[in-house]
C-alpha cells in the first residue's frame, strides 16, 4: 500500500496533478505513484495519459508502481528560473541535451555497456586498464602491485596510476580506479567505475585542483564518452553561468544500473561550509537504458518527511508505524527529531541520511508520496540531470531506481570550479586549463 491519497473518488486524478504543493520540475514528464487498488476512474484516467509504467523495486524492497504521463510537461525554464534551482540545490533536467550525439560514441557506448561483464571477473579492471596503457596521459601506467581495499565487502579491484618515471620535475602524484558492487544484495548485480585521487573519504572532497584535472584527462581516454558532455559548450556555458566562474568535470563515476540496483537517498557535499567542500554539483548523464530518481532539496525532503510524520500522527498508514516504531517512546523521539528544524536537517545530511534512513527509503509508502509531491523524473539517453550543491544545508537529495528489464549504462561526473576558491597568492595549487577539443556537432 502506498501514501495516502488527497481525496478518494472522482477527480483525483486531477488534483494530485494539480496539488498546489506539487514540484513541477521543468521539462520533467510528470510521474504519479498507482497501485491496483486504486479507485477505478482513478485508474482510467491513468490509462489514457500513462506513458510508461514501472514497478519499482530496488534490493529485495518494493517501493511501489509509478507511470510517467505523456503530459502536460512544465515548459523550460527562464534563466532566472535555472538560477533560483540552482540556489535552491533543487534538480535541473537537461532533456536530450546530450542524444544527437549518442551515434558518435555508438561503439564505445556499446563496448562500456558490455564491459561491466569483463570487469567483474578477477583482474578484469587492470586488464581493461593496461589494454589502454599507451593512451593514458603524463606517462601515467597501471601500477601491478596489488591495492588494498577500502570495502572489501563490496570493492572488486582497484588499480594505481602512477608515473613511470616519478623522478621527473613535472611527475604527476598518483591517482586511482576501482571496480566494485553498489550493494552486498544478492539480486542486485550493478557496478561501478570511479577514478579519483589520494585517500577514499578524506581526499573526496580535495580542492588540489591539478589532481582533479588528471583524473578528467584520463576519464576522457577511457569513457570518451564523457566528452559529449565535457566538450558541449552550451552546457558548459550554462553551468558558468548558474556557478558564475568557469567550470570543469572530475571525479568520473561509470554506472552499471541492474535491475534491483540504484541508489539510497544521499547527497554529494562534502564540506558543511558555504561552497560543499569545493564540489558545485553533479552532472549525471544516462547513456543506455532508463533510470527513476527521486530528487529534491534538502530543504524540501525535510518538508516532505514532516508531512509523512504528520500522516502517521493522525492515524494514517498505521502499519508503518508499527514497523518502524513499534514502541511509542520511540515515535515520540522521531516527532522531536521531525519537528525541530536544524535538528532535520542535520540528521538529513548524515551519511545514509542518519536515523531517518528507514523513513526516506521507506517503500512504498515514502516513495510513493515523493512521486505524487512531483519529485520523481526518469532519465532516457541522452538526457542530463544536473544536481547542484552549496554545502550540507544547501544540497540536492537524490534516490535512484533503474526503471529498464535490462541494466543500463550512464556516466556522473562532478562538477568544479577551475580555479582555486581563495587568492592566487596564497594557494600552491595550479590553476588547470581546459583541455581544448573540437566539439561534436550535435545538429548534425
Amino acid at each position: 500500500m502506498s501514501a495516502p491519497r488527497p481525496q478518494e473518488g472522482p477527480g483525483l486524478f486531477e488534483e494530485i496533478l494539480g496539488a498546489d504543493d506539487r514540484e513541477h520540475i521543468p521539462l520533467a514528464r510528470p510521474v504519479i505513484s498507482w497501485s491496483d487498488d486504486d479507485d477505478p476512474e482513478f485508474l482510467a484516467a491513468l490509462a489514457r495519459h500513462a506513458r510508461e509504467r514501472f514497478e519499482l523495486r530496488r534490493r529485495g524492497v518494493f517501493h511501489g508502481s509509478a507511470a510517467e504521463l505523456e503530459g502536460p510537461i512544465p515548459p523550460a525554464p527562464s534563466e532566472g528560473e535555472l538560477r533560483r534551482r540552482w540556489q535552491a540545490a533543487q534538480p535541473i533536467l537537461l532533456p536530450a541535451i546530450a542524444r544527437d550525439g549518442l551515434g558518435m560514441y555508438r561503439s564505445e557506448l556499446t563496448e562500456h555497456l558490455l564491459l561491466e561483464e569483463d570487469l567483474r571477473r578477477p583482474g578484469g579492471l587492470g586488464r581493461w586498464l593496461r589494454a589502454h596503457a599507451d593512451e593514458l596521459p603524463a606517462g601515467l601506467v597501471p601500477s601491478p602491485r596489488r591495492t588494498a581495499l577500502s570495502e572489501p565487502e563490496r570493492d572488486l579491484e582497484k588499480v594505481v596510476l602512477a608515473p613511470a618515471d616519478a623522478r621527473k620535475p613535472d611527475a604527476p602524484r598518483p591517482m586511482w580506479a576501482k571496480t566494485g558492487r553498489l550493494s552486498n544484495h544478492p539480486n542486485d548485480a550493478s557496478l561501478r567505475v570511479r577514478f579519483s585521487f589520494g585517500r577514499e573519504g578524506p581526499d573526496d572532497g580535495s580542492r588540489d585542483l591539478a589532481r582533479h584535472q588528471l583524473v578528467t584527462d584520463v576519464a576522457e581516454v577511457l569513457l570518451p564518452e564523457a566528452f559529449l558532455v565535457s566538450g558541449d559548450n552550451r552546457l558548459l556555458n550554462l553551468l558558468e553561468t548558474l556557478a558564475g566562474e568557469p567550470v570543469f568535470f572530475t571525479q568520473h563515476i561509470a554506472y552499471w544500473n541492474a535491475l534491483e540496483g540504484g541508489a539510497l537517498f544521499h547527497h554529494d557535499a562534502f564540506g558543511g561550509d558555504e561552497d560543499g567542500g569545493g564540489q558545485l554539483g553533479v552532472a549525471f548523464t544516462q547513456f543506455s537504458g532508463r533510470t527513476l530518481w527521486l530528487a529534491l532539496s534538502i530543504g524540501e525532503l525535510a518538508l516532505r518527511v514532516r508531512e509523512f510524520a504528520a500522516y502517521l500522527s493522525e492515524g494514517e498508514m498505521p502499519w508503518v508505524k508499527r514497523e518502524l516504531f513499534p514502541r511509542a517512546p520511540d515515535f515520540d523521539g522521531f516527532l522531536r527529531r521531525v519537528n525541530d528544524h536544524s535538528r532535520l536537517m542535520r540528521e538529513l545530511a548524515l551519511p545514509g541520511c542518519g536515523a531517518l534512513a528507514k523513513v526516506v527509503n521507506r517503500g512504498p509508502e515514502f516513495t510513493s508520496l515523493l512521486c505524487d509531491a512531483g519529485h520523481a523524473v526518469v532519465l532516457e539517453p541522452g538526457d542530463v540531470l544536473l544536481l547542484p550543491n552549496h554545502g550540507f544545508a544547501r544540497t540536492t537529495m537524490h534516490s535512484v531506481f533503474t526503471a529498464s528489464d535490462t541494466t543500463t549504462y550512464a556516466l556522473s561526473m562532478a562538477v568544479r570550479a577551475s580555479r582555486p576558491r581563495i587568492e592566487p597568492e596564497e594557494s600552491s595549487a595550479p590553476d588547470p586549463t581546459r583541455r581544448k577539443k573540437a566539439s561534436p556537432d550535435v545538429d548534425s
